[in-house]
């Protein structure tokens, strides 16, 4: 792009920015170059441009300071002519790449502020999540999300149908429902009130301190093997170190009992993804179509499979004891979970349904916020 960077105009910029961090492509080089570019003409970029151009940088986790400063400039100057969602996307990609300035947050906080009859569900869970420093704007946003998350308890699934095989949800209503709430993910705020809600609290802070350390393990580590062998792994593992995979973890502790004996205890890790040690349907959980991103295979969130897996062991452990719902009923003991962001509304049905298939479980369970704790980009 080095060549015809002078011919490149604001829309060619953001546009460029933002196709590629879509399909997950990090190439630095063109990065490098987009900003620039972009600084060169930033008096150009309107606000969703500037929305698109930092939100694709966030993406690819990365972050130009000379670009960011002059955007900050740039849209406190122009903030009246943002909308929600280009506010939203704003401060999102200034907070995962921990850019601070404060004279961009505040103008975001009060024009949120202003436009707040005006905000869409998902731009609300980001902002809300940022925490805004102006108090009203804070109050109000945090007020919407609990209408919002009082929305989603009322439609997560009010009992299970009959098992085995996989089923579906009755008791709650059809995916098209959730879908018209426009939302994939309500953040660490929103989910943290609707597993309030559910009589789901968060696991201790030692839990935590283990969770991180187990995560930041495989975090150095670096990226799992291929499912696949020979030359078709290889190939799949340059491919993959050529793009951008949030990576998603999910670290969880259990301890089942059955009529006052033991009968299964440990921990797993999980990531989100293919790759990773199950995929494909549960026999005991179903996931959600969600409305944004509908082309994700909810199935292979991090925390979906690892719990899946933990069912899997638990009917083994009972001897096909879980197709019983009496049996299920005897099951007592605790299952603690950690994820290193919020969970998307199919995790949170999910976890719901955990509660149903096992009524006298203790479920614990925390998050990060959706930047994430072990976010790849």
């Amino acid at each position: 792009m080095s060549e015809c960077d002078s011919e490149f105009r604001s829309q060619e910029c953001s546009n460029m920015a933002w196709a590629f961090a879509k399909l997950g492509v990090k190439d630095l080089p063109l990065l490098q170059s987009i900003s620039a570019a972009s600084l060169a003409i930033l008096a150009e970029f309107d606000p969703q441009g500037i929305a698109n151009t930092v939100w694709a940088f966030a993406k690819c986790d990365f972050g130009h300071g000379p670009l960011f400063d002059a955007i900050a400039a740039a849209s406190v100057a122009q903030i009246t002519e943002f909308t929600p969602q280009d506010l939203a996307s704003t401060v999102w990609a200034f907070s995962v790449l921990k850019v601070q300035n404060d004279p961009l947050i505040h103008a975001i906080a009060k024009e949120a502020l202003n436009k707040i009859s005006e905000t869409g569900n998902q731009s609300l869970a980001y902002l809300v999540d940022a925490d805004l420093p102006l108090a009203a704007a804070a109050e109000a946003l945090r007020a919407r999300m609990e209408d919002l998350a009082r929305q989603v308890v009322n439609m997560l699934p009010k009992h299970l149908a009959a098992l085995p095989a996989v089923r579906p949800l009755t008791g709650s209503v059809a995916d098209a429902d959730l879908a018209a709430l426009q939302v994939d993910n309500l953040g660490a705020v929103g989910s943290r009130s609707v597993l309030e809600k559910l009589g789901i609290g968060p696991v201790p802070l030692a839990f935590e301190s283990v969770a991180e350390e187990r995560i930041a393990e495989r975090l150095a580590a670096g990226p799992p093997p291929s499912l696949l062998g020979g030359p078709a792994a290889a190939e799949r593992v340059r491919v993959q170190s050529e793009l951008v995979h949030r990576r998603v973890f999910g670290f969880a502790t259990f301890r089942f009992e059955f009529e006052g004996v033991v009968i299964l205890e440990g921990d797993a890790l999980n990531e989100n993804g293919a790759k990773s040690f199950r995929g494909g349907a549960s026999r005991w959980l179903q996931p959600t179509n969600l409305s944004i991103n509908r082309w994700v295979e909810r199935v292979l969130c991090a925390e979906f499979q690892l719990v899946a897996e933990i069912c899997d062991r638990l009917d083994t452990a009972m001897r096909g004891g879980m197709e019983d719902p009496m049996r299920r009923l005897c099951v007592t003991g605790s299952l603690r979970l950690l994820t290193s962001t919020s969970p998307c509304l199919s995790c949170l049905s999910m976890l719901r349904q955990m509660q149903l298939l096992l009524p006298s479980l203790t479920l614990e369970v925390s998050f990060r916020s959706m930047s994430g704790l072990a976010d790849g980009g």
